[in-house]
């Protein structure tokens, strides 16, 4: 018999579409090219080859499968065809199935992969179920058509289009997923080939241009006011700009990650294998944090949400009021991170330095000691960072009151 350790590790060799392999008693497992593995039976029935499918793994177990088998051969003996059985059988579970919702189906699939994949995945796939949800959430999977799906992405497509795009590699999957578990009917498939518009790659949008002076100034003041609105997002911008972490990271800030007395941020970069970060905080960025202290202060997360699922503002939260504020083709929240790099080397800051802050992977024995020995140089460099923001401002409106 199969133990639980050689079908988790049974994989197809190069050149072949499928592979058998015994179990024992005429039981198999079918190894196929999209990667599924399926129990099977082979017997004759009045004279008549036939094989019954007797579930997937891991879906169903190979205890389970060789519980079926033998009620498979009891048939037999009994001189009735097990398939037949079978199909009576399939067909009441296909009912029982109809009912599931995409939302059951997406979370189960989301589960299933969970642990094969890094945290910052799993958290993009979860936002992708999110938005898919919100418009067929609810739908039995099985009667969701491809049209279905294509008025759901264009409609996201419309808001964030990156995301769009994750969306729809994610429907297909937990498309083939339904079928493959029996949510949903053989064959079943949705095709979503070229139904959003291509992606042109290009720079997030930052003010590094000949108009840096004024659309720093600009956007540091817009985000102040933004601040006495909502004081959450608000500060979250505010402390983007001085941090310039990836906005992914940044939403997901925990009280618990603050150490040092307030003065670093200490948290697992999940886009580089978990590696540790530090973000040395400038007295602008601590003065941001005490100000949400009492605010948030008893929440998990630095900037909570009392609406969002996962606890904490979406990213997508930023991009949004950026937006609102007027700044569209001027920065996104990423394009802090460009804005920084491209300054802070124009102040001659050394790049290693530089790039150790914005936590670009270096998980070499070097990388990792110069990590911690260019900490004092990181505290100062973040420090003139936020400085500089705060002068870039005041000169700017002083430049604006002489022109006036």
């Amino acid at each position: 018999m199969l133990t639980k350790y050689e079908i988790d590790n049974a994989k197809l060799a190069d050149g072949i579409n499928q592979r058998k392999i015994a179990d024992g008693a005429g039981l198999y497992l079918l190894i196929k090219m999209s990667g599924a593995k399926c129990w099977r039976f082979d017997y004759a029935f009045k004279g008549k080859r036939k094989t019954l499918a007797l579930g997937t793994y891991p879906a169903v177990s190979a205890a389970q499968a060789r519980i079926a088998l033998s009620e498979a051969r009891k048939s037999l003996l009994n001189k009735t065809d097990p398939g037949a059985t079978k199909k009576e059988e399939k067909c009441a579970e296909a009912v029982i199935h109809s009912g599931s919702s995409f939302s059951e189906v997406a979370n189960e699939w989301a589960n299933v992969k969970e642990g094969a994949l890094a945290d910052s995945t799993n958290r993009k796939i979860r936002e992708c179920i999110d938005l898919l949800a919100d418009r067929l959430g609810k739908q039995s999977i099985n009667e969701l058509r491809t049209r279905h799906f294509v008025e759901a992405l264009q409609e996201i497509e419309k808001h964030t289009p990156h995301m769009a795009v994750k969306s729809l590699q994610n429907a297909t999957s937990i498309i083939r997923y339904a079928i493959q578990r029996g949510y949903r009917e053989e064959g079943l498939f949705i095709d979503l080939k070229g139904v959003l518009k291509p992606i042109k790659e290009s720079h997030f949008p930052s003010p590094t241009e000949e108009n840096n002076l004024s659309q720093v100034s600009k956007i540091m003041k817009s985000v102040l006011l933004y601040k006495k609105k909502n004081i959450v997002v608000g500060s979250a911008l505010n402390l983007l700009l001085y941090t310039f972490a990836r906005p992914i990271e940044l939403v997901c800030m925990r009280w618990e990650e603050i150490i040092e007395k307030g003065t670093e941020w200490h948290y697992l970069v999940s886009k580089n294998d978990n590696q540790k970060h530090i973000v040395p905080l400038s007295k602008q960025a601590q003065n941001i944090l005490k100000e949400l202290k009492p605010i948030t202060g008893d929440k998990e997360f630095v900037f909570s949400s009392t609406y969002a699922k996962a606890g904490h503002i979406h990213r997508d939260t930023l991009s949004k009021a950026f937006r609102d504020m007027g700044f569209r083709d001027v920065i996104v929240p990423h394009g802090s991170r460009h804005l920084a790099s491209t300054t802070l080397n124009e102040m001659k800051f050394r790049s290693d330095v530089i790039e150790i802050q914005l936590s670009h992977r270096d998980s070499s024995v070097r990388g990792i000691y110069n990590h911690a020995r260019w900490l004092p140089e990181r505290h100062e460099m973040m420090q003139k960072w936020s400085d500089h923001l705060d002068q870039q401002t005041k000169k700017s409106a002083k430049t604006i009151k002489k022109s006036t």
